[in-house]
């Protein structure tokens, strides 16, 4: 089984971690390690990175990016044309101020906005 803690110094608030296992979101109160919420999540492939937004959380996986609501409730998601992960070492998925990057197995590139629309496509 492969586990994911989120990404980030903010993502142990309020005395909580989230934790990604296989297709399962957890939080958890660091306290006494109480699951507060667990939730199970439809994703396509593998995920690798769980990623804190500022309405929630973003999960960058293998064949889509599912954006989830402070709760885990899927929002959106977003496929390309083919996996996120690259054959010449080129970064597949990054999170910038004010949009989502993302890089396909074919060198096509998408930007996304927060809401998980295509803001732009290029090759």
């Amino acid at each position: 089984r492969d586990c994911l803690l989120s990404r980030g110094l903010g993502d142990v608030y309020k005395r909580q971690i989230v934790i990604l296992c296989d297709c399962y979101l957890y939080k958890l109160r660091l306290d006494d390690l109480e699951i507060i919420l667990r939730r199970e999540i439809e994703l396509y492939g593998c995920s690798f990175e769980l990623c804190k937004a500022e309405n929630g959380w973003i999960i960058y996986g293998e064949m889509e990016i599912i954006g989830l609501n402070r709760d885990f409730n899927k929002i959106w998601s977003f496929s390309g044309q083919d996996i996120f992960v690259s054959c010449n070492n080129e970064c597949c998925f990054e999170m910038t101020k004010d949009e989502i990057l993302l890089c396909d197995w074919q060198g096509c590139h998408y930007a996304l906005n927060y809401d998980g629309s295509l803001l732009r496509e290029w090759k």
